[in-house]
Formats: structure tokens, C-alpha cells, sequence
């Protein structure tokens, strides 16, 4: 290896000794177990810290570091233009149930079923590994549901590039997602709200 990269949850981290350069891509909340670890190591010569965007409080994620900081980007050669004929939500998430239990836990404390949450509410999972035939599903449905534990997901943002309408989930596991309130118009962590918002755009012709 000449360099060693770390992100979310970070603990790789307690084995970098400096033998070779080392970055940290700083895009999510610190575990608390964490935080000591991930402030003494910012003194290192040896380490660069990457930000996506500084969108959490120092509590959480405590960058005292000089950084090199990577704006949303994303090139839209290869995506199809949206149509939304497909008259259901698409969530894409590579693990969607577990992440979204993670997600409702922090705000509820409580579980509760993707397919409960969205009950009577037509969509899917997506599944797709092929890339092309992805994009070309993506472009079909008529509203994405975003929700993640990290704050950028690729996700978010080719929905954003292909003007597909989205809804969101603004928490992650442990606090607010700025991103996603930066980002979109419309998100909510209420049940209510959030369905009648999906139920809103299903209904609006694209």
C-alpha cells in the first residue's frame, strides 16, 4: 500500500501510525467511541482530511484540520433524460431495509418496517446491478424516497441530475441531514408529511 484512505465508522484509524500517508474522507457524523481518536490524529503531519461539504456540528464531526474540501459533482454523459411514466417510488439504498431501520431509530428510537411506513404506497427496491439498465429505471420512476446514514450518496445526486422529483428523510442514524434539507425541497421526518409528499408527486403528471 502507499496510502491508506479511512471513512465511516473511521475505526481503521486506531492502526494508522504515519509508516505511509494516510487521508481521512471525512463525510459522516463521528462515533462517539470514536471522537478522542479522531481529533489527536488530525495533529499528524501524515494525515490530509477530505470534506464533501462541512454540514455537521463540531460535536459530531470535530474537523479542526486544514482540508481539501469536494463539492457535489456529477457528470451527466451516460444518464437518461427523466420521464416518470412508471407511477411508483423508487428507494435505492444497496442496503435499504437495514439502512432505513437505522435512520427511523434515530428519530423514533423506535423501528418501524420500510414496507409498514409506506404501506398502501406502490414502490420498490431497486435492485438492478447492471449500470445501464439502472439508469434507464431510474429515469422511469416517478419519484425517488432518499434516505441514508451518509449525507452524499451517489444516489441523491443522480436523481438531482436527471430532475427527478425526491423526497427525503432529513436524519441519519444520530442527527439531522443537512445535506438533504441543502438539497431538496421537499423532506420530512414525519410520517405523515412524507407520505402525503410521495402521494403528492405520484399524482402530479410528469
Amino acid at each position: 500500500e502507499d496510502i491508506v484512505i479511512s471513512t465511516f465508522a473511521y475505526q481503521d484509524i486506531n492502526n494508522f501510525r504515519g509508516d505511509i500517508p494516510a487521508i481521512i474522507y471525512a463525510t459522516d457524523p463521528v462515533p462517539l467511541f470514536m471522537l478522542d481518536r479522531f481529533k489527536s490524529i488530525q495533529k499528524e503531519k501524515w494525515l490530509t482530511m477530505v470534506v464533501s461539504e462541512r454540514c455537521y456540528p463540531p460535536e459530531v464531526q470535530p474537523i479542526e484540520k486544514e482540508y481539501i474540501e469536494i463539492p457535489y459533482a456529477l457528470d451527466p454523459v451516460g444518464y437518461h433524460n427523466y420521464v416518470g411514466d412508471l407511477k411508483k417510488v423508487l428507494v435505492v439504498n444497496r442496503k435499504a431495509r437495514e439502512r432505513w431501520d437505522e435512520v427511523i431509530k434515530g428519530v423514533t428510537g423506535l423501528g418501524c418496517p420500510l414496507e409498514e411506513y409506506l404501506e398502501g404506497i406502490p414502490f420498490d427496491i431497486c435492485n438492478i446491478p447492471d449500470k445501464g439498465l439502472y439508469r434507464q429505471a431510474l429515469a422511469r420512476y416517478k419519484v425517488m424516497f432518499h434516505f441514508s446514514n451518509s449525507p452524499y450518496t451517489i444516489v441523491l445526486f443522480e436523481g438531482m441530475t436527471i430532475g427527478m422529483p425526491i423526497v427525503g428523510f432529513n436524519h441519519s442514524s444520530v442527527t439531522v441531514s443537512p445535506p438533504t434539507e441543502k438539497y431538496l425541497d421537499k423532506y420530512s421526518t414525519d410520517r405523515d408529511e412524507i407520505r402525503k409528499m410521495l402521494q403528492d408527486e405520484l399524482l402530479t403528471p410528469p
